[in-house]
């Protein structure tokens, strides 16, 4: 690890607003990572959902994630704080992880994913608000390093979280429906410690958080063709991620002849190795554009994808764990400094922009995931994929060649 990465993670450490933030993301990705990699398996395994209705709830899911994402970053620039937005959002979070534990049911599974979970993104935009706003504050020549690490911070319970649920399911321990108890269990913590150490300005400098821009002008911001055609680039290569997860439990489980332990193994193997690589990155963002950043993570998303459609056996899946580390450390931390710079000078809508990527990934994912599989089974979606993430990172490279870039120490 360089004395840079180092430095970096140090202030972190000591600011309390970064730290917070820090230990937000931990708990929200804890929520999550038990939950994302078995999500398809209780949908078409456990409750009979047929692979194109389960895509249609996601998709429907995005569409109302982006709808709220673009609300929350607007609001918190308005507001001039996303303190109460992150806890009604929590809240929501935390009543459908009782309804899904209570009622497994398929009705209430669909609804909660479109309309109830998706409400929790709206979080990681504040969270990402407000990393944005409190660099900006102390060390603005190191946003882009800052942000690398919290992201990596994010990815860490992915690396154990996903393979000690896999190890409880297949032992019998628990059933599937328990990462949802675990979910509403994280952000409930998650809500409480947001309600206790969650700055809330007043005053002048509530004031000075303010955009001081209408709704109108707001959206007109977010909706330039700069910033628009970047945002679909990069969202389609988000989507590739989650085209990704969406797919790895069902290649395992039905193609391959794996199980659940194995699924945890897999993805908690490939976040394990996304950390190194995103501190690796934080060091990298001050030499090199992001969008060559991106150009080459995308390139080697693709390889994975490509590969992970083609393997026969299941022994051979766990040779792709450092490419698909490498493409996605890239793909989950450079793009959120990328987007945020695209309205640098509002961090609520330059940071909704990264839910807004993140939700439209999951919506072009699940759209692609339901067309696709009408005519191919899952190696040919994950091939499909691969395509579309090679075609992304050309493109955004090809945009910005001969863009002045936006560097960091």
């Amino acid at each position: 690890m360089s004395q840079s990465t180092v430095s970096h993670i140090g202030l972190i450490v000591r600011d309390p607003v970064l730290r917070l933030v820090a230990v937000l993301f931990m708990l929200f990705s804890a929520a999550i990572a038990g939950l994302i990699p078995y999500q398809a398996l209780i949908a078409v395994d456990l409750l009979g959902i047929n692979a194109q209705f389960y895509g249609t709830i996601i998709a429907v899911g995005g569409v109302f994630s982006v709808l709220t994402a673009v609300a929350a970053g607007i609001a918190t620039d308005q507001l001039g704080t996303g303190r109460v937005v992150s806890l009604v959002a929590s809240a929501i979070v935390v009543v459908g992880s009782v309804l899904m534990v209570s009622t497994q049911s398929a009705v209430i599974f669909a609804i909660c994913h479109m309309f109830v979970f998706p409400v929790g993104g709206t979080v990681f935009v504040q969270l990402f608000a407000l990393a944005k706003q409190r660099t900006n504050e102390i060390a603005t020549e190191r946003a882009d390093s800052v942000m690398a690490i919290l992201r990596a911070a994010f990815s860490l319970p992915f690396a154990f979280i996903p393979a000690i649920w896999g190890f409880v399911i297949a032992a019998g321990l628990v059933d599937l429906f328990a990462v949802y108890a675990a979910t509403g269990t994280a952000v409930l913590c998650a809500a409480i410690l947001g309600f206790l150490f969650w700055p809330n300005p007043k005053g002048d400098a509530k004031d000075a958080a303010k955009s001081g821009l209408s709704i109108a002008q707001s959206i007109g911001e977010i909706t330039r063709p700069f910033v628009l055609s970047r945002l679909f680039f990069i969202a389609s290569l988000q989507a590739m991620n989650t085209l990704y997860m969406m797919l790895i439990g069902l290649l395992i489980v039905q193609d391959l002849q794996g199980n659940e332990q194995q699924v945890g193994f897999f993805t908690g193997g490939v976040a394990l190795l996304e950390i190194p690589f995103m501190l690796a990155l934080a060091g990298l963002v001050g030499r090199y554009t992001k969008s060559q950043l991106i150009f080459v993570g995308g390139l080697i998303f693709a390889v994975f994808l490509v590969s992970l459609g083609a393997i026969q056996s299941l022994t051979q899946i766990w040779v792709l764990l450092i490419p698909a580390g490498m493409g996605a450390a890239v793909i989950l931390s450079i793009s959120v400094a990328y987007l945020q710079d695209l309205i640098a000078h509002r961090p609520g809508a330059g940071s909704s922009l990264i839910a807004v990527a993140n939700f439209s990934g999951q919506l072009i994912a699940a759209a692609l995931f339901a067309i696709v599989t009408l005519w191919t089974n899952y190696s040919g979606v994950a091939m499909v994929g691969g395509a579309i993430s090679a075609c992304c990172a050309v493109s955004i490279w090809l945009m910005d060649k001969g863009r002045s870039p936006v560097t960091s120490s």
